[in-house]
């Protein structure tokens, strides 16, 4: 069992929820401000309570639990402080991608606004933009290669630097126990559902420094892909207690798993979203919008089904 992993998971997952939730009450409000002819200011106040600075606590009380987790792993104590092996992105980022969303938000409000004061019926004028809200907002580039690959949502962006972090965050504990206690020889424990970039590399004995000795560098490891963004592999230090697993997960199967884990945790979320969708039009009182949001989720509960099936 990988504590480490099933650490940063749970951590990054209920951020990501969190701030899902957060977005699809966002939007909900946002329609719902508009329908009742809320002026820019009040929806302004409104996301400002929503989306403050108190996840930085979480995160900060997340940093302290995982490198004791790692110490406690690697049985080293008396540890103060990391070095910063790997850059870590500081909470200012996440207070700039948050004032960036809301700063969309409150444009688009305002355009809205403007016609939808002046309409007779604000439902009917409204409703074709409940669909084309989502893809307006998920307005945060991803560059690869020096050019934007794919555009992403406050959640999707900001759980990925929080992963990243935290990811990090335990490879600098390990590093540093590595320094402390002379013990150059890490192990990187295999877990199921692994990107096919990890696969091959989890569940191996590497050295910390690039000693040329019977085991690779783990840089090895790295330059192969180990710690990419989502990553959740953290080396811990080779101790007697620690054996290499018989399983490493390294499988066409385990590849086929983790796709359609991925492609589970894409239907969920888009679940949430038909829900918030249902709850906008149910406001409006457009029942033909209301029976196709039905009709969806009937069909995404089945696809959700389907998915388990093949875990």
């Amino acid at each position: 069992m990988d504590k480490i992993k099933e650490f940063i998971e749970k951590e990054v997952s209920d951020y990501r929820l969190a701030s899902e939730t957060k977005e699809n009450e966002t939007k909900e409000a946002f329609f719902t401000y508009l329908l009742l002819g809320y002026s820019l200011n009040k929806f302004k106040q409104w996301l400002d309570k929503k989306w403050d600075k108190s996840d930085k606590k979480q995160m900060d009380n997340s940093k302290i639990k995982l490198e004791k987790l790692v110490d406690e792993i690697n049985q080293v104590e008396g540890v103060k402080s990391s070095k910063d092996f790997f850059e870590t992105i500081k909470y200012k980022r996440f207070e700039e991608l948050k004032e960036d969303f809301k700063g969309e938000a409150l444009k688009y409000y305002k355009k809205r606004q403007e016609i939808a004061s002046k309409v007779p019926d604000k439902a009917e004028y409204l409703k074709e933009f409940v669909s084309k809200y989502d893809k307006y907002m998920a307005n945060i580039p991803y560059f690869k290669n020096g050019s934007v690959y794919s555009w992403h949502t406050l959640s999707d962006y900001t759980s990925m630097i929080y992963n990243t972090n935290l990811t990090r965050q335990g490879w600098n504990r390990t590093l540093t126990d590595s320094e402390k206690t002379g013990n150059d020889l890490l192990y990187l424990s295999a877990h199921p559902f692994a990107c096919p970039l990890c696969m091959r590399f989890q569940g191996k004995y590497y050295s910390a420094s690039d000693s040329g000795g019977e085991y690779p560098s783990i840089q090895t490891a790295i330059k192969g892909g180990v710690g990419h963004p989502n990553c959740k592999h953290v080396p811990t230090l080779a101790l007697d207690s620690i054996k290499m697993q018989d399983n490493d997960f390294n499988s066409e199967e385990w590849e086929m798993k983790y796709k359609e884990q991925q492609k589970l945790m894409a239907v969920y979320r888009k679940k949430e979203k038909i829900k918030t969708d249902l709850n906008i039009y149910k406001k409006m009182n457009n029942q033909t919008e209301i029976d196709l949001m039905n009709a969806k989720l009937k069909k995404i509960n089945q696809q959700i089904r389907e998915i388990k099936s093949n875990l």
